[in-house]
């Protein structure tokens, strides 16, 4: 398009809108608007500023809807490193305390900015995420999923560049190693999936504490395993024993997951994000910290919370009838559950 600029774009969850400034009125819709279907959609695609990324002379653009925007360069024509890249970005704002989830890579879409500073997603953009943004910016979302946008949560584009700022700066402690497991265990612990959840946090555990061993301790090529490692952190001290029966219990879990199928529980994964983010905190201080990342771990354990589904305040539901064996779907019985 003429006067414009071409653009790979992504979107993610949860839907933020992002205003210019912290004083700033937030774009609101009101019930009427929203179920009229006649809400102020242009105004999502208004571009409220950028973040350095480190990609000079170019940075990511972000539009009031929260859509990020990278240009379409040469680099970033194989999307796997555009998916890096957005998701690099989530991370810091993640571990700068901004809760956010993976990009998908069916969430990239592609499209232009133009010169009167507003955007606009031509095609990709399939996902769910993305999906959402892409017809909330042209106004044609469902009645279902127009309900997303009364009263949405707000965020300044300060804010976001103090959350990246601080999050990068941890992100740049591992040098040549990817901090995005833990945005791909947050992303599947909201959405309860556990199994993958506990995966990518140990697999962060494991990372760290590969680091600090090949750094710390020992720099050979020889491999040991982590359960090793963990017994010599121990043993010198710079574990205390609840940190290590707790990493120990993590492992055992990944292992029933990975080599029996043994699916784990809820707990066990609030087990590994209290385990990641402690040995996170000291590895960062030289094993002088433990608790440097808390918030990280309260941030996770709200997400968790509101996210229940409550199906009984006061007892658990029995349920004394149930269908009969039936061969002929057009009679169907119930009979009394024998407990």
């Amino acid at each position: 398009m003429k006067n414009s600029i071409p653009v790979i774009t992504a979107n993610f969850e949860p839907f933020k809108v992002v205003l210019q400034n912290e004083t700033e009125q937030s774009w609101l819709a009101s019930l009427d608007e929203i179920n009229n279907n006649n809400y102020d959609y242009e105004g999502f695609n208004e571009i409220v500023g950028v973040v350095d990324i480190g990609i000079s002379p170019y940075s990511l653009a972000i539009s009031r809807d929260g859509t990020l925007h990278l240009p379409r360069i040469n680099k970033y024509l194989d999307l796997t490193i555009a998916l890096f890249e957005f998701n690099q970005f989530l991370t810091c704002l993640f571990l700068g305390g901004e809760y956010c989830e993976v990009v998908w890579s069916d969430d990239i879409g592609f499209g232009f900015i133009f010169e009167n500073k507003t955007s606009m997603i031509c095609s990709g953009a399939e996902g769910k995420a993305g999906k959402f943004h892409r017809q909330a910016k042209v106004g044609h979302l469902s009645m279902a999923e127009r309900i997303n946008l009364h009263i949405p949560q707000a965020v300044s584009l300060k804010k976001l560049k103090d959350s990246y700022d601080k999050g990068k700066v941890i992100v740049n402690f591992l040098e040549n190693m990817s901090f995005q497991p833990l945005l791909y265990g947050a992303t599947f612990y909201r959405n309860r999936n556990y199994s993958e959840s506990l995966i990518n946090f140990w697999s962060m555990t494991e990372i760290l504490i590969e680091k600090y061993w090949k750094d710390k301790i020992l720099s050979s090529s020889k491999d040991h395993k982590i359960a090793i490692k963990i017994n010599v952190l121990y043993e010198s001290g710079l574990i205390k024993s609840d940190l290590k029966t707790n990493l120990d219990c993590v492992r055992n879990a990944r292992n029933k997951l990975a080599h029996r199928g043994k699916l784990p529980d809820v707990e066990t994964v609030l087990l590994a994000i209290e385990c990641v983010f402690k040995i996170l905190s000291l590895v960062a201080s030289n094993f002088e910290k433990c608790d440097e990342y808390s918030y990280l771990i309260t941030m996770l354990e709200k997400v968790g919370l509101a996210n229940k589904v409550i199906f009984s305040v006061d007892q658990e539901i029995e349920i004394t009838t149930w269908f009969e064996s039936f061969e002929d779907s057009s009679n169907v019985n119930f009979f009394t559950v024998n407990r």
